[in-house]
């Protein structure tokens, strides 16, 4: 085995020194860049916990921002429920409104629910809504299915034919299921009942009587036949 020089040998240590500053030096530069990623909280989002407040005015302290970025996002656990337009205020930054994606009022907050919300032009807007409203199995027809604050509903309410009758007497009714029917037909049709058969200037179903009125005398007439005509004087 032969000798190393000592010049040699310096020049090889001060190269892994070299190499281990290097890589010490990207390593703290990746590290920088984790942590900056970690609290830009418009890239990723941060769970605050549980809210405080009361009902409709909600707020949290964590993570700690002191401004309010556009873009920024937080998921929270809503503490009780609320009972109308609410707000959400984060580290004492102001009350701001939570809204649906279209920024109408989201009313519906649970006790217990965790929400994610992004902050966009004034408003803690909600992310990744599901269903909602209060429709219940027999607002549905039979076989459709909805989405709502209850849960999945599938449908109860008859689909029913249409209704075509004729109704002929007086009086006559036609009894409609309850259900949903697409439209039909209920046509009135009285025999006989026509303008001659009405008495003059009276409305029978929606006809104008034009029959002449005529009056009988219980008197003898007065006058005279001449074996043709009767004479009035």
């Amino acid at each position: 085995m032969g000798r190393i020089k000592k010049d040699d040998l310096d020049i090889n240590l001060q190269g892994k020194i070299d190499n281990v500053d290097s890589n010490t030096t990207n390593l703290t530069a990746l590290q920088e860049q984790v942590d900056s990623q970690l609290a830009d909280y418009t890239l990723q989002i941060p769970y605050s916990g549980i809210t405080t407040g009361v009902a409709n005015t909600y707020a949290i302290s964590t993570p700690t921002i002191t401004t309010m970025p556009y873009g920024i996002a937080v998921s929270v656990k809503i503490n009780i429920a609320s009972t109308g337009a609410s707000t959400l205020n984060w580290c004492g930054l102001g009350a701001k409104p939570i809204v649906r994606p279209n920024l109408t009022s989201f009313t519906n907050l649970k006790a217990g629910g965790v929400y994610t919300f992004r902050y966009v032009d004034g408003f803690f807007i909600l992310q990744g809504e599901g269903g909602s409203g209060n429709a219940i199995a027999s607002d549905l027809l039979t076989g459709k299915t909805a989405s709502t604050d209850a849960g999945d509903v599938t449908g109860t309410m008859a689909n029913i034919a249409s209704p075509t009758t004729t109704l002929t007497t007086q009086g006559a009714t036609k009894v409609i299921a309850a259900g949903y029917n697409p439209g039909g037909t209920i046509t009135a049709s009285i025999t006989n009942l026509s303008a001659a058969n009405a008495k003059n200037g009276i409305v029978v179903g929606g006809i104008t009587g034009t029959s002449a009125s005529t009056t009988v005398s219980a008197s003898a007439p007065s006058g005279g036949f001449d074996n043709d005509y009767w004479i009035q004087p």
